[in-house]
């Protein structure tokens, strides 16, 4: 019968976890090929607006493998017959896979890179699709599933297994995520915001034809220098924007105030994302001289600012304190760090999140003088692999691999986790598949790393890996 330990809270299940392993380690494999033993525990989601508890079964399965231990793991809430279920599993890798299925849990072999199943964040300008995102909103979630749904979030595993699977850091994952706004002008351009402390970097994947017909997008960038030299001093300048952007809110609320009334007749949430053409039959329902204010002041508040072209492969660090917005149609993948502050100057819509612009506290720390980026560092360039540091900020590093076909490239060995997303073209990953914007958790354990380009065109991959002091991570409570 399998052994089940049950793990009080004073207690941390990765230690048990760790016994096991040494263990089984350290037996004669003739007498022990494989050991399984599942953990009984209880888990607080502090991820959610109101944190509770529920009751978690992890159950792992031990094998020897080329001379390794290959460790697999599945995480299971509990229910009146889980128990029964796992007592009654005969050691084998092949019925806890079944047994993992039938609940919409992966089996996750914890010595390989584990998949990243995205969830999809509605926005009013489109949507934010999440690869490592662990908040109220939403989580994101493990594995793949024939069903192709995961019921296995991936705060599950990372806090099951801190230093086993990221050094301790499984509460400041490195943000990987996409930017997909509509093709729509004015509806899918994000918000005009600021970061004091978050550092991002944006990797253009598509510019939407019917957006950009010459396949360059844009994002707004700072403020036009042409702009600021019309006024006697910067101080003059800020007060104007702040007095322009005040008037401009003030009209939106005035229009946003109708539109939620509309909402509120079709039993919409007044802080719920709605069709873009349903938007739009509703502001021609809006008195035409409103209509007319908001989009001459929206044409005078957009003349502030700066933009920059983009284009598909272009990487653009967003400095701290530089404003901000990405336009319509450019979709990008982004790495940020994991801190959620933000300061809106200006929207083109309601800002769903808040009931306010940050316009005027933020005007007082912008940085006006936005310089260009410095180039990308190569580290390696052959006829069959080059390798980029696209940014390298305190917190995180983001390397850009490409490899022609054919080409195979082993990833430096690291005590820290890494994230991986492909970008192009089909790459293996110690023989496991990657096609365009598939992504995956690199656990810090994890030693082999070959990347394999098995397609017939370039690949290209980035991988993201955090910049920390060993000596400040803990375990969090």
């Amino acid at each position: 019968m399998l052994p089940i330990y049950f793990i009080t809270p004073e207690q941390c299940g990765e230690t048990t976890y760790r016994q096991q392993l040494e263990s089984f380690t350290a037996a004669d494999p003739d007498h022990a090929q494989t050991l399984q033993f599942a953990l009984h525990y209880s888990y607080q989601q502090y991820y959610l607006e109101q944190p509770c508890e529920l009751t978690l079964y992890a159950i792992f399965h031990l094998q020897h493998h080329r001379g390794g231990i290959h460790s697999y793991c599945t995480i299971i809430q509990d229910n009146p017959g889980l128990a029964l279920e796992i007592r009654q599993l005969d050691a084998s890798l092949s019925q806890l896979q079944q047994l993992g299925d039938r609940y919409n849990c992966p089996l996750l072999n914890l010595q390989q890179a584990i998949p990243l199943e995205p969830v999809s964040i509605a926005k009013p300008w489109g949507q934010e699709i999440w690869y490592t995102g662990i908040e109220r909103r939403g989580q994101s979630k493990l594995g793949l599933q024939p069903s192709g749904l995961s019921n296995t979030p991936l705060p599950w595993l990372v806090d099951l297994l801190p230093q086993t699977l990221s050094a301790n850091l499984n509460r400041q994952l490195i943000l990987l995520k996409i930017l997909d706004p509509l093709a729509d002008d004015v509806f899918g351009d994000l918000y005009f915001e600021m970061h004091q402390r978050k550092q991002e970097v944006y990797v253009v994947t598509h510019i939407d034809p019917e957006a950009w017909p010459e396949g360059v997008g844009q994002i707004r960038f700072g403020f036009c220098q042409d702009k600021i030299a019309k006024y006697p001093d910067l101080e003059a300048f800020k007060s104007a924007y702040i007095q322009a952007a005040a008037e401009y809110e003030k009209t939106r609320a005035s229009i946003d105030k109708l539109l939620d009334l509309k909402k509120q007749r079709l039993n919409i949430n007044k802080d719920q994302p709605v069709e873009v053409a349903l938007m739009k039959q509703w502001l021609l329902e809006i008195p035409t001289q409103l209509s007319t204010t908001e989009q001459r002041q929206r044409t005078g508040l957009n003349s502030f600012s700066a933009t920059k072209s983009l284009r598909v492969g272009d990487v653009l660090k967003i400095p701290c304190f530089t404003p901000h917005s990405l336009l319509h149609g450019v979709r990008t993948i982004e790495f940020q760090t994991p801190v959620y502050e933000r300061q809106i100057l200006s929207f083109g819509q309601k800002v769903l999140t808040q009931d306010h612009w940050d316009t005027a506290e933020a005007m007082q720390l912008v940085n006006c003088d936005v310089q260009d980026p410095e180039d990308n560092l190569c580290l390696l360039k052959t006829e069959q692999v080059s390798i980029d540091v696209v940014v390298n900020y305190p917190q995180f590093k983001v390397h850009r691999y490409k490899l022609q076909a054919g080409a195979q490239r082993l990833l430096e060995p690291s005590e820290d986790y890494s994230l991986l997303i492909s970008i192009t073209g089909t790459v293996e990953l110690n023989r496991q598949l990657l096609s365009a914007e598939q992504a995956c958790l690199l656990p810090a354990n994890m030693s082999e790393k070959i990347l394999n380009n098995c397609g017939a065109d370039e690949a290209i991959i980035l991988l993201a890996m955090p910049v920390t002091d060993p000596g400040n991570r803990s375990i969090p409570s």
